[in-house]
């Protein structure tokens, strides 16, 4: 039985070991601060090896391959150590260089049997005034970097200990997920702070927008009746998105959520913001139109290409409707200013997706009627009643019957729409039945119309 103490004291430390790794484990769960649990760390491995010096370098924040020195330590003689100690405050690492550099460039643990004879221990002078003979350093792994080094120093030289090497790796992979939990945290906190602070600006542009507006009511006694008409909507289409923005965003600041539920929260604000910015540049246009100040820059440009991209950015827009371009015909270039002949398509799209609540089938088309390009976009949801078509492209007119009502609107696309494609020369139209669907349809010139400058 010669071998029974040995294998006796070897089970003792790998309990002591386990017992070890457990508390860590604990602590790494229960912490709120990384730089804690580290600290924690470096305490219970100087502990359990009866160590007299331990200390934590860190990463540079700024993300340069480099070890700076933290104020974390364990120290058992703080008078013995200190010239060590300063000599350390006053030292930056990075890969490859001394003990802790290598560490950082080989990403595993390391050791120096005895620093007096190891000429990469660039400490060595310090080293020796105060007794520190062994030196053993391990990383802390957040994903593939390293986030931190613990430095551990022994008054004898350091052999290598293949259970306290195995502990240490696991101790480091613990630690590891610890960093990158505080990570993670800081990021959502980044985002969170930064979607606030633009939900902030935009609630300013458009605060400014509806003072500018009620400004005008009293400035064009005129145009009194309609310009009320726009503030009483204008206000109530700010209300219901920043509603939901201010909502989710403050159910995001105070609570924690799944991340499936968390994303579901953050695609209603982007929504919602979206909503808005299309109702900003309407407000903006149909002003410009007003006045005549609606600014064109033509050219000459594909129709074909220009619906099928519309197409694809309504789709993404959407998850309840399937959008289709049916049957394009190959009619040539159309003379005009494409951005905004796409803001007229883009608008009848969102109108077809708004007035089927219950998605289905949106279908765009393209044919040539006489001299004209027609392009179409078809649904199949609420449809308009009859007497109602007639206005539909007046602005501020929207079907008010209890189908449409809970359907947010400013009543200012279509007749903007009117206004874009007949100052190029074109006309727009509508074919509906009440509860089975429409299809507005515009129509322009294939050929330039005069001169561009009368566009």
């Amino acid at each position: 039985m010669p071998n029974s103490g040995l294998d006796a004291r070897e089970l003792a430390q790998q309990t002591r070991l386990l017992e070890m790794l457990r508390s860590v484990a604990f602590a790494s769960n229960d912490s709120v601060s990384f730089l804690d649990v580290l600290g924690y760390a470096l305490n219970q491995i100087a502990e359990f090896q009866q160590w007299p010096l331990g200390h934590i370098w860190l990463r540079s924040p700024d993300g340069v391959e480099e070890l700076t020195p933290s104020d974390i330590w364990y120290c058992k003689d703080r008078q013995r150590f200190e010239p060590f100690m300063a000599a350390t405050r006053d030292r930056t690492f990075t890969a490859g260089m001394g003990l802790p550099g290598r560490v950082l460039a080989r990403k595993r643990p390391t050791w120096v049997g005895d620093v007096r004879t190891d000429p990469s221990f660039l400490r060595s002078n310090e080293a020796a005034a105060c007794g520190i003979r062994g030196a053993f350093s391990f990383p802390v792994l957040a994903g593939p970097r390293v986030a931190a080094v613990l430095d551990l120093y022994a008054d004898e030289p350091v052999e290598l200990d293949a259970q306290l090497l195995t502990a240490v790796e696991q101790m480091g992979a613990l630690l590891g997920r610890v960093a990158e939990r505080e990570q993670a945290a800081a990021e959502r906190r980044l985002t969170q702070s930064a979607l606030e602070d633009r939900v902030l600006e935009r609630t300013a542009e458009l605060e400014k927008v509806n003072r500018s507006l009620q400004n005008e009511v009293e400035q064009r006694r005129q145009a009194e009746k309609v310009k009320d008409e726009l503030v009483a909507t204008v206000s109530h289409e700010l209300r219901t998105p920043l509603a939901s923005i201010r909502g989710f965003t403050e159910l995001l600041l105070t609570r924690e959520f799944a991340e499936e539920r968390r994303r579901e929260m953050l695609e209603v604000i982007l929504k919602e913001a979206f909503q808005l910015t299309d109702l900003i540049e309407d407000l903006l246009d149909i002003q410009k139109v007003a006045v005549g100040k609606l600014a064109y820059h033509c050219e000459d440009f594909d129709l074909s290409t220009l619906v099928r991209d519309a197409v694809r950015n309504a789709q993404a827009r959407t998850r309840e409707h399937r959008i289709a371009a049916g049957k394009l015909a190959e009619l040539g270039a159309v003379y005009g200013d494409p951005n905004r002949i796409r803001q007229v398509l883009n608008n009848l799209l969102s109108n077809a997706i708004r007035y089927s609540p219950g998605g289905g089938d949106i279908e765009v088309s393209m044919r040539q009627v006489g001299e004209l390009a027609e392009i179409s976009v078809s649904d199949h949801g609420l449809g308009i009643p009859s007497d109602a078509i007639g206005k539909l492209f007046t602005k501020f007119y929207r079907v008010d019957n209890s189908a449409t009502r809970s359907i947010n609107g400013t009543g200012l696309g279509l007749a903007l729409i009117k206004s874009i494609v007949e100052d190029h020369g074109g006309e727009v139209g509508v074919e509906s039945v009440e509860g089975q669907g429409s299809r507005f349809w515009f129509r322009l010139p294939l050929i330039p119309v005069g001169d561009p400058a009368t566009v």
